[in-house]
């Protein structure tokens, strides 16, 4: 009889083993207008690695989660980097087409959109040592609602 008790015992600290270094990566974040009211719905932000020690190394972002409506080939999406206290004038925003970061078109349902390598050397000179707030837009002008999503996390760079 205690072997039957132990068993789903067992396998839950087997499961939640298996799911804790995962959530160690997960990040903080906000939507722009303060809730979430666009289309696309953010789970998870994950940086790897985290913090971003020196210029050497970059970092590869993953935003998860899940839309109401499809987003087409056309979408934009628009990240746009601040210093932390803002005393340095912000970077030039990094455009990418939706397509280069997930499979398109986008149907309704899950939703992952995966950054490479996304700060550059210049970026992180110019973040020195402080941590770098980012904003991303998805945008998609042929789609009667625009606005697919903003939202912002912070990333933690060390020298």
């Amino acid at each position: 009889m205690a072997i039957s008790h132990a068993q789903p015992l067992v396998l839950l600290l087997f499961v939640s083993l298996f799911f804790l270094p995962a959530l160690g990566k997960n990040v903080r974040f906000g939507y722009c207008s303060g809730g979430s009211l666009y289309p696309v719905t953010v789970l998870t932000v994950d940086i790897s690695p985290q913090p971003i020690i020196g210029t050497q190394s970059s970092a590869n972002i993953t935003i998860s989660g899940f839309t109401i409506l499809g987003i087409s080939r056309s979408a934009q999406v628009t990240a746009n980097l601040v210093v932390s206290g803002n005393v340095i004038p912000p970077l030039p925003p990094k455009t990418y087409s939706l397509c280069d970061l997930t499979d398109c078109p986008v149907n309704l349902g899950f939703i992952e959109l995966t950054f490479t390598n996304f700060f550059t050397k210049d970026d992180l000179l110019w973040a020195n040592g402080r941590g770098v707030f980012v904003r991303i837009e998805i945008t998609d002008t042929a789609d009667f609602v625009k606005d697919k999503l903003c939202m912002y996390f912070e990333c933690e760079t060390r020298w």
